[in-house]
């Protein structure tokens, strides 16, 4: 590992940026979808048309794609959950495209 006065004020402030989710935020790997669904109730506005919105967290668990249902009172954390991960993926991106152009440098 390089000691942090040898990387460029990006990759430094990159790696902070990393860090500070990793350490203050909730992150969770996965997508959101929004779908639309009919309770069943004969006279709900959903069975005239009008459906409810919901939110599935889509996710993997091994090979297996699973579904969570995200109850409405999750709706606004999990969104910042996801959020965070793919922030955090794109962060360590462009620290590992750093390490990788050092590297090459040495080469």
């Amino acid at each position: 590992m390089y000691h942090r006065t040898s990387m460029s004020a990006e990759e430094r402030f990159t790696r902070s940026k990393l860090a500070k989710i990793i350490h203050d935020k909730s992150y969770i790997e996965g997508s959101l979808l929004e779908s639309k669904i009919t309770c069943g109730n004969k006279n709900c506005k959903c069975a005239k048309g009008e459906k409810h919105p919901v939110l599935y967290l889509a996710y993997k668990e091994g090979a297996d794609r699973k579904m969570l249902f995200i109850p409405r009172t999750l709706r606004a954390d999990m969104r910042l959950a996801v959020a965070s991960y793919k922030e955090a993926r794109k962060l360590s991106h462009m620290i590992s495209t750093a390490n990788l152009k050092r590297i090459l440098r040495m080469k």
